[in-house]
C-alpha cells in the first residue's frame, strides 16, 4: 500500500494524472476545465456567472453568430481589464 501510495505520489510530481482524472477531464466542458484549474469560483459563483453570461449572449446575440460572439467576448474582456487599470 505504501509503495502504490509514493508511486502515486511521484506520478503527481511529474504532472501524471490517474486514468480516472483523465477521463473525468474528457467529461468536462472548456469551461467547467478553466475554472477547476483556477479554484477561485465556489458554485453557486460558477452558476451565478453562468446564467449572467448565458442571459446577456442571448440577448446580444440570439442567432449565434460566431464573429459577434469574438467580439463580445473582446469587448467583455477589454472592459474587465479597465477595472485593473
Amino acid at each position: 500500500m505504501a509503495k502504490q501510495l509514493l508511486k502515486e505520489r511521484f506520478q503527481e510530481l511529474a504532472g501524471i494524472k490517474p486514468l480516472n482524472e483523465l477521463e473525468d477531464d474528457q467529461n468536462m466542458s472548456q469551461t467547467d476545465k478553466l475554472l477547476r484549474q483556477a479554484d477561485i469560483l465556489t458554485d453557486d459563483e460558477r452558476d451565478y456567472a453562468f446564467d449572467v453570461l448565458s442571459k446577456m449572449h442571448q440577448k446580444l446575440n440570439p442567432t449565434l453568430d460566431v464573429e459577434k460572439t469574438r467580439i463580445i467576448i473582446d469587448f467583455a474582456e477589454a472592459v474587465l481589464q479597465e477595472f485593473y487599470e
